[in-house]
This record gives structure tokens, sequence and C-alpha cells, in this order.
């Protein structure tokens, strides 16, 4: 007769181990990575590689007919063929640029910040949890912040969740065909009507009521730093089994 198994044998035992790993090696986006991370593109490189072909074969156009004839007809040709290139390569280094920067993606939250979330809002692990809404004052208005169900968190305001990308971004304008990325919006004072704790809110809170504020707001100013950074290391938490003999 067979001995029965002992009790301890059958027993498992639950850890949990914290390991390090870069950020883009678990990426949950439709993206790819270069370079370790530094450098972020999307999927389908088809629209990129057409801008290109059409850039370059306007420009070898331009300088296979053009600059002769500038050089030719006018006093100041060279310095116009200075410009003219400058302007090219300019045009190729921020393209390329738009194409792999962060567009501003938010991190997803990790098992631990949604256990917590979880705890914060019971309503989360129901079918409802996509309606789900937070109330943040921003200036002298209270502004509504939608839960995401893919990224599991509470979208911080002006932020919206690109389906394409699959990634909440932060001050999404449009998923550009052009670049397979998603771009940010340009500021120009949106309008947003929203409720207060007085009943309604209608003026823009990040508005600065000057139309060249605004402008030398967004022009002027060096981008926020990302807050992904898919290229630096995380603290992964991994749940692991093993028997207990």
């Amino acid at each position: 007769m067979a001995k029965p198994k002992s009790v301890s044998s059958t027993l498992r035992k639950c850890h949990y181990e914290r390991l390090d790993v870069y950020r883009w090696k678990i990426h949950s986006g439709n993206n790819h990575f270069c370079f370790n991370g530094q450098c972020m593109i999307g999927r389908n490189l088809s629209g990129v590689i057409m801008v290109v072909c059409i850039i370059t074969m306007t420009c070898t156009i331009w300088i296979i007919f053009e600059l002769p004839v500038i050089i030719r007809e006018f006093s100041i040709g060279i310095l116009i063929v200075i410009i003219g290139l400058i302007s090219i390569v300019y045009t190729y280094l921020f393209l390329f640029r738009s194409m792999c920067m962060d567009p501003g993606i938010i991190p997803r939250t990790n098992v631990e910040e949604y256990i917590d979330l979880c705890k914060r809002h019971p309503e989360l692990k129901t079918q409802s949890a996509g309606t789900m809404q937070i109330n943040i004052p921003v200036k002298d208005c209270i502004l509504k912040c939608k839960y995401c169900v893919t990224c599991k968190l509470f979208r911080p305001p002006r932020s919206s969740h690109c389906s394409i990308c699959s990634n909440c971004v932060y001050l999404l304008d449009h998923h550009c065909p052009f670049l397979e990325l998603t771009t940010r919006e340009d500021d120009k004072g949106i309008y947003l009507s929203i409720d207060d704790q007085n009943g309604q809110c209608e003026h823009n809170p990040f508005n600065t009521k000057n139309y060249l504020k605004n402008l030398c707001l967004k022009l002027c100013t060096s981008l926020p730093p990302s807050l992904y950074q898919a290229h630096k290391k995380i603290r992964l938490t991994e749940q692991r089994q093993t028997n207990r003999v």
C-alpha cells in the first residue's frame, strides 16, 4: 500500500521577489525601442518612410535644378544656398527627433500601486471601473480625472489614452499616421467646461489669459522631462511559488 504524501510536501510557499529590469523591456504599449530604450518608435514605419522619401525627392530636385540658377542669377546666391542646406538638415533632424522622442507616456501602475489603489477605491474591481472619476482641484476649478482600465490609473488633467499606441499620454492631441507616434496638443487655449464647487467653471484654468504669454509658454520653453524614462531600471515585484518539502 502506497504511503500517502505528507502534508508538508504538498504545501507551497509564495513569496515576492524584487527584480531590477529596464522599463522598455516590460513595456505594455504598442511601441518599439532602440539603443537600450533611448529611442522609441512606432510599430509601423511605412508613413515615416513615405515622408522621408518625399522630403528627399523634393530636396534633390531643388539641389539639381534650382541651386545652379540661384548661384548664377543672384549676387547673394551662396548665402541662399547655405541657408537652404541648413534648413534641409534641420528638417531631417526635427523629423527624426519627433519620431524617436517620448510623447509624454504616463507610467502604468505596478502590482503594489494597483493593490493600494483598489483598497482606496473598491469600485475598481467591478465592471463599472471604466466610468469612475475623481475630482482634483486646480486653482479655482475642480477637474474630473477618468480611470483608465488599460493602464490602471486615474489620468491626470488634459491626458487621454491613445488606442493605437495603447498608452496614456499627457497633453495628447492626436496619433500622427506619418510619425506613427502620439503627439501632444498645441495649447491653443482650448475651452474647458467643467464643474466647480459652486456650479460651472467656464474658463480654462491652464490659460494665462494672454495670447502672447500662451505662445511664449509653448514655443519658448523646454519640454518637461520624460516621466516614463524607458532607458532606466525599475524595481519589479514578481510573485513566485516554490515547493517546500
